[in-house]
């Protein structure tokens, strides 16, 4: 559980609250007038949350993909050429492609 300190305390004690960090792997948040405004943690506690978000950014564009992917072949083929469309019939693509996304649970 990270350690709250106020911000005053952070510059006062800098050099201690990062040799704890460092040495005992202590967390702390920073909090201005009673609002957290900072988290101060090691460097690979860092990097490992950083790995985890771009995992998980990589994992919901995936998806994206694949329901896009998966609503685009279940979509039929307009029946004329892509020059000769209407704004009305592609609009209507447009909205067959959208359902089916959100039928998958995509946005």
């Amino acid at each position: 559980m990270p350690t709250l300190i106020s911000a005053v305390d952070f510059h006062r004690k800098a050099g201690d609250l990062l040799a704890r960090i460092r040495y005992q792997g202590e967390r702390f948040i920073i909090e201005r007038r009673g609002q957290p405004i900072a988290v101060l943690l090691g460097i690979e506690e860092f990097r490992q949350l950083e790995a985890l978000a771009a995992r998980q950014r990589a994992a919901e564009r995936d998806a994206h993909f694949a329901a896009f992917e998966s609503a685009l072949e279940a979509a039929s083929p307009p029946a004329a050429d892509a020059a000769e469309l209407s704004d009305e019939t592609i609009q209507a693509e447009v909205d067959t492609v959208r359902e089916a996304r959100r039928a998958q649970g995509g946005h």
